[in-house]
C-alpha cells in the first residue's frame, strides 16, 4: 500500500513538471492552450494543422452520457413497480430517508447526516461525505468500484448502475434504498 502511494507521488509531481515545461514551450512559441491539442510530434515540428479538429473531439466529449457499465442485460428481480429504480446491488441492506441529489463533491459536502446520496459516480475525494450518507444511489459503478467498496466498508446499503437516478430522483424527496436486491423506491404519499 505504502509503495503503491509513494509511486502515485511520484507520478504526480512527474506530471506537475511535464506541465510546467510543456507551458514554457507554449509561451515560447506563442501557442497558448493549443498545445494541449497537439501530439508531441506536432510540438516538436510546430505543426499546427490539427489543433482545431482535436478541440472539436475533445469539446464533442462535454455531451457524452456514458453507457451504464453493466448494461441493460441484468434482470431486476424485486421491483415491485414500475417506479422503482433498478441497479446493481453493491452494498448490502436497506436505508429509507430523504434524498440528496448532488452532482459533485462541492455540491455533496453539505449532505446531511441520515440522508440518502444520489450522484452520477463517486471517486476518493467523495469518501469523507460518503460515511455521513444513510444510503447510496449512484448512475454508474459496479461490484469494484469506489462507491461499491467504500459503501461495503462502511456498512451502507448502495446500489449503483441505476440509469438516469440523478434525473428521475428528486432533492427531497422520500426514498427507500435497498442495497441487497438493487432497488430503489420511491416513497408515495
Amino acid at each position: 500500500m505504502w509503495l503503491r502511494e509513494e509511486l502515485r507521488d511520484l507520478s504526480t509531481r512527474m506530471y506537475y513538471l511535464i506541465r510546467r515545461h510543456v507551458l514554457e514551450i507554449a509561451r515560447r512559441r506563442r501557442l497558448g492552450d493549443d498545445i494541449f491539442f497537439m501530439a508531441f510530434q506536432e510540438i516538436l515540428a510546430d505543426d499546427r494543422s490539427q489543433v482545431e479538429r482535436n478541440r472539436a473531439i475533445y469539446e464533442s466529449y462535454r455531451n457524452f452520457k456514458a453507457p451504464n457499465e453493466i448494461g441493460s442485460h441484468y434482470h431486476c428481480p424485486g421491483a415491485d413497480s414500475s417506479s422503482d429504480l433498478c441497479g446493481m446491488a453493491a452494498g448490502a441492506g436497506t436505508a429509507e430517508g430523504t434524498a440528496y441529489v448532488a452532482y459533485s463533491v462541492a455540491e455533496a459536502a453539505c449532505i446531511v447526516p441520515g440522508n440518502i446520496l444520489v450522484c452520477p459516480f463517486t471517486d476518493p475525494g467523495w469518501t469523507p461525505i460518503l460515511c455521513r450518507a444513510a444510503g447510496v444511489v449512484a448512475e454508474t459503478g459496479g461490484l469494484l468500484s469506489h462507491a461499491a467498496v467504500i459503501c461495503r466498508e462502511f456498512g451502507i446499503p448502495a446500489v449503483l448502475g441505476v440509469q438516469g437516478a440523478t434525473r428521475r430522483l428528486r432533492h427531497g424527496q422520500r426514498i427507500r434504498v435497498d442495497g441487497t436486491l438493487g432497488i430503489v423506491q420511491i416513497e408515495t404519499l
